[in-house]
């Protein structure tokens, strides 16, 4: 076993020309419980993997692996707008697993390709998100160069496994984070294993199969889908959100449990309501008097928002 695993740093760091891991069979080559991620690549640097998942597919056995990392298991962010001059990430057969924030992290203005690859048991399986410098700026939100898989060539990877499979992601496989004043990108990621919408979820091999993969406006709180959208917050989604919100306490101040309930249900629970169970269970048994609203609140931050009020009832 070749292992690399650093208390504050990377198992490995690229940043200029290629690293070259090439271990089809053999002895285990281990980025393992690293304080950050297992292999970093920066500036116009580059890694090519030759790996082999091992059995059984989906686990944490293979001949290359970056396997519980404090961040993620390989991170992935070229200079944007550095076009030809940038090495290919070329990963074919790398098991990333159980690291501590995702499996995989690659950014807007990167130039990778994956294939017959595991991601599985971080809490998300892979994060495409906007690259540094201006969050705005089109190159840094420029996916075009990120290949996980093509018509003429699937990817094959392991991206989202169904509840009580080994590898289950209890996020999503893929988060989408991008800014969201560019338009609209088409990502590559055609003839994966990913999964269908409820829980557990129907487990589809997509190069094969047909069926309809599962998506959210969510990225996290349990979302348990293949693809997650979590477009960084502006004033226009807080605003719909507030109205969604308002929409939905009218029912609460109502006392209305029924109309609660549906509010929620219309859009999939798309706002991730907290405590949707003991506020059900709280309007089927109050009186039937008005409440009313004390206060209503929001706190965002880059990844997310949270809302919060305050109802009073006689």
């Amino acid at each position: 076993m070749v292992s690399a695993a650093t208390v504050n740093g990377d198992g490995l760091r690229v940043t200029g020309g290629t690293a070259t891991i090439n271990n089809p069979s053999g002895t285990q080559t281990l980025f393992t419980f690293n304080g950050r991620f297992g292999i970093e690549v920066t500036g116009l640097g580059g890694v090519s993997v030759v790996g082999t998942p091992g059995a059984p597919v989906p686990s944490a056995n293979g001949t290359v692996l970056t396997t519980f990392n404090s961040n993620e298991g390989i991170f992935i962010q070229q200079t944007a707008g550095g076009g030809a001059a940038r090495a290919l990430s070329d990963i074919n057969g790398l098991v990333s697993w159980g690291n501590t924030n995702r499996d995989a992290r690659f950014r807007g203005g990167s130039r990778v390709r994956v294939r017959n690859s595991v991601f599985g048991a971080g809490a998300e399986g892979i994060r495409i998100d906007t690259g540094g410098g201006s969050a705005n700026a089109a190159d840094n939100n420029d996916i075009s160069g990120i290949d996980l898989g093509i018509g003429s060539n699937y990817g094959k990877n392991y991206i989202q496994m169904s509840n009580g499979i080994l590898g289950f992601h209890l996020n999503v496989g893929i988060c989408f984070v991008l800014a969201g004043v560019q338009p609209a990108q088409n990502l590559n990621a055609t003839g994966n294993f990913l999964t269908t919408a409820g829980n557990p979820g129907t487990q589809l091999d997509c190069s094969t199969a047909g069926g309809t993969v599962f998506s959210s406006t969510n990225c996290n709180a349990n979302s348990r889908v293949s693809f997650g959208n979590a477009t960084p917050n502006s004033e226009a989604s807080l605003a719909a959100v507030e109205r969604a919100d308002r929409a939905m306490l009218e029912s609460v101040l109502a006392v209305d449990a029924r109309g609660f309930y549906d509010q929620v249900a219309a859009d999939q629970d798309a706002r991730r309501i907290c405590g949707l169970s003991p506020i059900h269970a709280l309007l089927r048994v109050l009186p039937a008097a008005p409440g009313r609203l004390l206060q209503y609140r929001q706190w965002p931050d880059p990844e997310g928002a949270v809302t919060f009020c305050a109802v009073g009832f006689p």
